[in-house]
């Protein structure tokens, strides 16, 4: 009788203990390469290459912000289609910053280019608090792929 006391007492502390997870933010990170493979970013004609591009989010628009390379720090937009500059990834689009906290199913982020092409990103998050887990799926024009987002323009 005392084990059956004992293990009701272990089961009732491990799953009534409220605990809060920290999830951290996450961006929208796009890696946009011309058709030999190089990142449009790198050249001095992004301006040219990128200028009108808009994404979608939500029934939303947000056109690209050119902004130049600096070194000053700004603050994480909660809205923001920009570029960043020398992220870890390299010089990439983003577009964030998201509530880590928050889960999603299929939301679609669309990308018109200026040439007239678009792309369609797909994203899904379930959270695990068990487990302390995320489970992500990104796909790119239906097909899985893998954060950050690689495009290639044509």
């Amino acid at each position: 009788m005392k084990r059956i006391f004992y293990l009701f007492s272990a089961i009732l502390c491990l799953c009534g203990c409220a605990r809060e997870i920290d999830w951290a933010p996450w961006s929208l990170y796009v890696i946009v390469e011309d058709s030999e493979g190089m990142n449009v970013l790198d050249k001095d004609t992004y301006e040219q290459v990128l200028s009108g591009t808009v994404l979608t989010y939500r029934g939303i628009d947000y056109e690209l912000e050119l902004t130049p390379e600096t070194k000053m720090m700004a603050p994480a937009e909660l809205n923001g289609f920009k570029i960043d500059w020398g992220s870890y990834y390299g010089n990439i689009l983003s577009f964030g910053e998201f509530d880590g906290h928050e889960e999603f199913d299929k939301e679609v982020f669309a990308i018109k280019w200026p040439n007239g092409k678009s792309s369609t990103i797909t994203y899904s998050r379930k959270l695990n608090e068990t487990f302390v887990s995320v489970k992500e799926k990104w796909t790119l024009d239906g097909k899985k792929c893998e954060w950050p987002i690689t495009i290639t323009l044509n």
